[in-house]
């Protein structure tokens, strides 16, 4: 339950997306493949930064198509590994 309230989904009818919070950390993103491209991404990250400060999260080093959507929206690599609040739940 804690998890589900956490979580915010883009949706008109289907749902398309979601994003997971765990204070000023973006948890998780998700987008369905079939509807990526569309702006989905976009609003829910600025919908992050707006609602909850959103100003860090976690992406593997090879995802770089997520680390260039994340730059793209002013988060920067800083190569450091952290301890995710969101993965200790």
């Amino acid at each position: 339950e804690e998890i589900l309230n956490s979580i915010y989904v883009f949706e008109d009818g289907v749902i398309k997306g979601f994003i997971q919070m765990g204070g000023t950390e973006i948890c998780k993103l998700y987008v369905d493949t079939c509807f990526q491209g569309a702006g989905i991404g976009n609003a829910l990250i600025e919908f992050a930064k707006k609602e909850f400060g959103a100003s860090h999260l976690w992406a593997l080093e090879k995802n770089t198509r997520a680390i260039s959507f994340y730059n793209r929206h002013g988060f920067q690599l800083t190569g450091q590994p952290q301890c995710s609040s969101c993965r200790q739940r």
